[in-house]
Parts: structure tokens; sequence; C-alpha cells
């Protein structure tokens, strides 16, 4: 369990914390209720506005906040020839 709702660590701004990959109901409230916020959540969230789709190029770089992002893998659209290669880096 974690809040809907959290403070970014370092700037203090409130992010929203879901993910349908993940959340399936808001604890405290009846299961219509739950599904109903989380449904117009998602549908805040998944508005184009809101959405970076990068088209990837050899020696691409890309750098996200983890905790402000909600991102997807697109792997699926790689040719078959091609290697996902990720490092992760924490800083503080």
């Amino acid at each position: 369990m974690h809040p809907v709702l959290r403070s970014h660590p370092l700037t203090g701004r409130a992010t929203v914390f879901v993910s349908p990959a993940y959340v399936r109901h808001v604890v405290g409230l009846p299961d219509e209720e739950s599904a109903a916020l989380l449904s117009d959540l998602y549908a805040h969230l998944f508005q184009l506005r809101h959405i970076y789709r990068h088209s990837w190029l050899p020696d691409d770089l890309l750098v996200w906040d983890n905790g402000r992002l909600l991102h997807k893998a697109t792997t699926l659209e790689m040719p078959p020839e091609s290697e996902r290669v990720m490092w992760r880096v924490q800083t503080l």
C-alpha cells in the first residue's frame, strides 16, 4: 500500500503515484468509488498533453525523474535485431 498522492522528496511538489499496472483499488473507498477515482486519474494522466514519446536514434540517452514520471518500455516496436540496453543510475 502507498499513498495516491505523495510529495517529491526534493521539490516537495505533489505527485500522483498510481499506475494501472500496479494499482487495483483505493483503500477506504467502496469498489465503485475506487474504480471511478482511478478511472478519472488515469484519464487525466494519459492525456496527450502529458505524454512524451521518444523516437529512438542510435546513441540516444534519456534521463528522467522516476519519482514524477510514469514510463513504459516500447520494446515491441523495436526491430528484431535490436537490443535494449539500460543502465540505472541513482543520485542523491
